[in-house]
């Protein structure tokens, strides 16, 4: 979920409103689009589709997880690598024969590009409003079988997922790494999983950090999650002015040190406590978790999950297998040795958001062609 923490968005695409096949992609083609979404902010969109159909295709919206994203999630690691997991999504569908719509969230004009106060006064209802104005525009577009219809929502996306499948006339819905738990649960578990464990890889034996600790876990061999959880403990006003410093609200001792338990995460526990400062998270206006939406649930659903992921505890989503069990519009599929983004990951603490593997896209394409037509012809 906290993508905005460790991620530089690069690589933006170019504006405008034409189709053509685009080069090291053959056979696909691109139609480039705008849509209005709430508070009036107009999206560049992307729709994707196999160049050579000749018939009517499946069609798929993209949803993203947490962040102000661009339409293709641009990830930029410190190894220099670059994963763009929607993009990525949208060239393996049309490469099976199956069309796909993805967006610029609101207020977000390209990686790395958004008005910041815009952003955070939407939540997660106003996306909501805005996939589905995003699904009306996919049902237009040339080629697409209007009765075949799917979302595919990622992470902080499968919460807007759900409601497609409880309320919206769609042929199937992808729930990929999703919320199971509420998102002061989730949330607020991740500095004990996986903050922790690796930031004491830098401790003193006291389980505390200098600075100077800090900083090598900062550049350190941990996925993005982890590291973010070093960047926690300084002072991000003091990082504003170039200046590095520790974060005083947990140093509050003024000792110098950060010890990783009793002051680290007793702080992020506290932050992360269901209330007002959870903001577009917290219950009072966050949208129902999968826990609570299964029962809703009117379309068939596969939800994919990486044994590896940082963002979203493994143990959710065996949860939530059990929990579905013996629900037959629900087909559940949890991957060794995939993290968050269903790239390859050693363990949550490394999970760094890598290209999404192919088992999972294979999978997700042989199920959207075997789901029964639903909605409009």
């Amino acid at each position: 979920m906290r993508y905005a923490f460790a991620a530089t968005f690069a690589a933006a695409f170019a504006a405008g409103s034409t189709a053509a096949a685009q080069p090291g992609t053959p056979g696909l083609v691109r139609e480039r689009f705008t849509a209005q979404l709430g508070d009036g902010f107009v999206t560049e969109a992307e729709y994707v589709r196999p160049a050579q159909a000749t018939q009517a295709l499946p069609a798929v919206l993209l949803l993203h997880g947490a962040s102000p994203a661009d339409l293709d999630f641009t990830i930029v690691r410190g190894d220099g690598d670059t994963s763009r997991v929607l993009r990525d999504i949208a060239e393996a569908l049309a490469g099976a024969g199956i069309a796909s719509v993805r967006y610029h969230k609101r207020w977000v004009t390209g990686p790395s590009a958004f008005d910041m106060q815009g952003y955070f006064r939407t939540d997660l209802h106003g996306l909501l409003a805005d996939a589905r104005t995003m699904l009306d525009s996919l049902r237009t577009r040339h080629g697409v079988d209007r009765s075949r219809l799917f979302v595919w929502g990622w992470s902080e996306g499968s919460t807007l997922a759900a409601q497609f499948a409880a309320h919206d006339t769609v042929a199937g819905v992808i729930a990929h790494g999703p919320v199971v738990r509420p998102f002061h649960e989730t949330l607020g578990g991740q500095f004990a999983r996986v903050g922790v464990p690796y930031l004491l890889r830098f401790a003193a034996a006291d389980s505390t950090l200098d600075l100077e600790a800090i900083t090598r876990a900062e550049r350190g061999s941990g996925g993005m999650l982890a590291r973010s959880h070093a960047m926690l403990m300084l002072d991000p006003m003091a990082l504003q002015r170039g200046e590095r410093r520790l974060n005083s609200l947990m140093d509050a001792d003024s000792s110098g040190r950060i010890h990783v338990t009793r002051e680290g995460q007793a702080l992020y526990e506290r932050f992360y406590a269901d209330g007002p400062m959870l903001g577009m998270y917290a219950s009072a206006r966050a949208l129902p978790v999968w826990r609570w939406m299964a029962d809703s649930a009117r379309a068939p659903v596969l939800v994919l999950h990486g044994e590896e992921d940082a963002n979203i505890a493994v143990g959710d989503a065996w949860a939530f297998a059990s929990q579905v069990q013996g629900n037959a519009l629900f087909t559940v599929r949890i991957y060794p040795g995939l993290g968050h983004s269903l790239g390859q990951s050693e363990d949550p603490i490394s999970d760094d958001f890598r290209r999404i593997d192919a088992a999972p896209l294979a999978d997700a394409a042989r199920w959207i062609h075997r789901q029964v037509p639903r909605g409009a012809p």
